[in-house]
């Protein structure tokens, strides 16, 4: 499966490129925001998109509605993974198009899972 990862932050980054391949997934692409990430989106063909909520310049929102409002890139499945909590956030995203939400901090077992699930539907 090939993953297309997105936070700005690099110790984020970092724990989450650990993560990925203690899980078994070594085919992604790892940046740290979305302007760089839409060409990536638009010209590899990635099987999911992990994104965090908060980035510089475009957020991982408008990064989603970006990618769900574009024929060739709309069915990529997205899951956010954030510390925005709120429920009117998490509903707002789910309507964008995610789908799946991880709260940060993250673990491995529910990353596994979310990316399970994406796997499955494939």
């Amino acid at each position: 499966m090939k993953i297309l990862l997105i936070d700005d932050s690099s110790t984020m980054r970092m724990l989450m490129v650990k993560m990925l391949r203690e899980i078994g997934y070594t085919d992604f692409v790892a940046v740290d925001n979305a302007e760089e990430a839409i060409p990536l989106a638009f010209n590899n063909k990635f099987d999911v998109i992990l994104t965090d909520w908060n980035l510089p310049k475009m957020s991982g929102l408008d990064f989603v509605m970006h990618l769900k409002t574009t024929p060739s890139t709309k069915k990529i499945p997205v899951i956010m993974i954030t510390s925005i909590h709120d429920r009117a956030a998490i509903l707002k995203a789910l309507k964008a198009g995610i789908q799946g939400y991880i709260l940060k901090p993250v673990s491995k077992e529910i990353v596994m899972a979310k990316l399970k699930e994406v796997e499955d539907k494939l």
